[in-house]
């Protein structure tokens, strides 16, 4: 499943879904749903193209405010971060929902400044690690586009990409 999510303030609001062959059932993120920014692999990989004084702030916020629904998944929003921020792009190994996985890269402004993000959820079976970065790729590559197509300037903000 592929998500765009936009950025609210310290939330993600889904603003795109599209649903593959073996769309996962376990997926509750449906266009309009908002959550935090912590909470979903497209709001972290948002964060992670922040500095990192404003990553630190946002991250600290968004766990400090969080939703009782995401509050239950506080571990796995831990786990997710770390993740995350090694890779350096939002990564969901099995953090929030078991048996889900999910990849996710921000879009940025013309000033660099995250404003939404791709993402794709799969069953963990099927995003295993060589599959994660073929993915990976793809959607580093219509991240480039989606700025392109909004005029933005060079750059996606992507992993690897110079804004």
């Amino acid at each position: 499943t592929v998500f765009l999510n936009l950025r609210s303030g310290l939330d993600t609001v889904c603003i795109e879904r599209l649903d593959g062959d073996a769309a996962p059932k376990a997926l509750l993120v449906d266009v309009g749903a908002r959550r935090s920014m912590v909470a979903t692999v497209g709001g972290v990989a948002m964060i992670m193209a922040l500095p990192p004084l404003e990553r630190r702030r946002v991250t600290h916020a968004c766990l400090g405010a969080l939703r009782r629904a995401d509050a239950a998944h506080r571990e796995g929003i831990a786990r997710m971060l770390q993740r995350s921020e090694a890779a350096g792009y939002g990564l969901n190994c099995d953090d929030i929902t078991p048996g889900i996985s999910a990849i996710g890269v921000p879009i940025l402004d013309e000033h660099g400044t995250p404003f939404a993000a791709i993402s794709v959820a799969a069953a963990t079976k099927r995003l295993d690690e060589r599959r994660r970065t073929k993915i990976l790729d793809l959607i580093v590559s219509e991240a480039a586009k989606l700025h392109g197509r909004l005029g933005l300037g060079p750059g996606s903000g992507a992993p690897g990409e110079a804004v």
